[in-house]
């Protein structure tokens, strides 16, 4: 868009075919402005998406426990295992 703004003041004019190209310019410009705009609200929705995530594999606070805050995969897995007893 900027060329054709420099283009129009070397030759110290402005033509319709600079006003034709201009609007062109500046409706596309509009469009990728829109994209911009998604791309921006789906990168935020994203993160909010993860920090969900990520607080959906905590335990809850609980005070009485040893695994208070800590995460899923931080967690001992225990071996269920049927206990015999004589």
């Amino acid at each position: 868009m900027k060329s054709v703004i420099d283009a129009a003041e070397k030759r110290n004019e402005w033509s319709a075919n600079d006003e034709a190209e201009y609007t062109c310019l500046n409706e596309e410009m509009t469009v990728i402005d829109g994209h911009l705009d998604d791309i921006e609200s789906n990168a935020a929705r994203v993160a909010q998406l993860n920090e969900a995530r990520k607080r959906s594999r905590t335990f809850p606070s609980d005070p009485d426990s040893h695994v208070q805050g800590r995460e899923l995969e931080d967690c001992p897995v225990w071996p269920l295992k049927k206990v015999i007893r004589p």
